[in-house]
């Protein structure tokens, strides 16, 4: 089973505890690691501004704690430098050991 294949079995298992649009974006990230935000709000036919506060809800997480989703890394993109998005394993990790349902 691939890393990918992991973590859509691990998503199944958490996907209540984000909000509907959160879902939609972490969807879109967990199949197509690193695309940036327009990029996501193209696949999801949504406004830039829909997606750009949650990819930031995604990355956020208090010290200590991983983040669901994590910056994948840089590319150009309408001639300027983006951001790209990719999930955090360990964030996955996270919400499956906080998931109290049986």
């Amino acid at each position: 089973m691939t890393v990918r294949q992991t973590s859509l079995l691990a998503y199944k298992e958490i996907k209540p505890e984000l909000g509907a649009r959160q879902r939609q974006v972490f969807e879109v990230i967990l199949t197509h690691p690193g695309l940036c935000n327009r990029e996501i709000a193209q696949i999801l036919n949504l406004p830039i501004n829909c997606v750009t506060g949650r990819c930031k809800e995604l990355r956020e997480h208090e010290p200590g704690v991983p983040p669901l989703v994590i910056e994948f890394g840089t590319k150009e993109y309408d001639g300027r430098k983006v951001l790209t998005y990719a999930v955090n394993p360990e964030g996955l990790k996270r919400l499956m050991k906080n998931d109290t349902r049986g």
